[in-house]
């Protein structure tokens, strides 16, 4: 089902602007090495792994895309 909604998008890309600051990763981390540095969700685990305030993205309709196709 993911993928048959997936398939209906040109474009998925994270939207800052939409993202709650207080999902996002410390500032502190930019000064950080490694993987860190350039991390612009901030992940957490619990039985399974989660973004801390959800993962906000802008999709853009796909060509010739219909939902009726969706089952």
């Amino acid at each position: 089902m993911v993928i048959r909604l997936l398939q209906n998008f040109t474009s998925i890309t994270l939207d800052m602007d939409a993202q709650p600051p207080e999902s996002r990763p410390a500032a502190h981390w930019t000064k950080a090495e490694g993987r860190k540095a350039i991390e612009k969700i901030f992940p957490k685990s619990h039985l399974t792994m989660y973004i801390a305030g959800g993962l906000w993205v802008r999709m853009e309709d796909a060509e010739g895309a219909n939902a009726a196709h969706l089952v």
